[in-house]
């Protein structure tokens, strides 16, 4: 039987690795969502495939219910943009190799007179996204110092 259970539970940690499928690299191209961006704007990305674990829904769900409770103003005078971007639609891929991504990924991009700062939020994101208080608390820190800069 102990053979089944470490086989199992080999099986569990490497599905769950290649579902989530984090992102490549923290460094990335400077590439916005829109193609010209008109206005200095913080844009969050949540990207993913098309098989999302518990903790890929868990970012988006968590990072949406931050941002609409915490930032409702900033989204609607569009100071703050919030994207889910389905990295195997055909459109979305240019934008997906540009940030290096592969699978599921948060970044920050912050948009100032037309120079791009991505900010990678990825293994953040992965570490607290079940949890909703400790994910949002670093989330809001990050997003309050940008727009402070802003």
């Amino acid at each position: 039987m102990k053979p089944f259970l470490k086989l199992s539970i080999l099986f569990l940690f490497a599905f769950t690795l290649f579902a989530c499928n984090q992102s490549e690299s923290s460094q990335t191209s400077k590439i916005a969502v829109n193609e010209t961006i008109q206005n200095d704007v913080i844009q969050v990305l949540d990207f993913h495939g098309k098989h999302r674990c518990q903790s890929c829904l868990a970012i988006e769900a968590n990072t949406r219910k931050t941002l609409e409770t915490y930032y409702a103003d900033e989204l609607k005078a569009n100071k703050i943009e919030f994207h889910v971007i389905d990295i195997e639609k055909p459109e979305n891929e240019a934008l997906a190799d540009s940030y290096k991504v592969f699978g599921t990924a948060l970044f920050i991009n912050v948009i100032k007179e037309g120079k791009q700062t991505p900010i990678d939020m990825t293994n953040y994101a992965f570490k607290t996204g079940m949890e909703y208080k400790e994910f949002s608390t670093g989330l809001r820190e990050e997003l309050d110092k940008q727009l402070a800069l802003n």
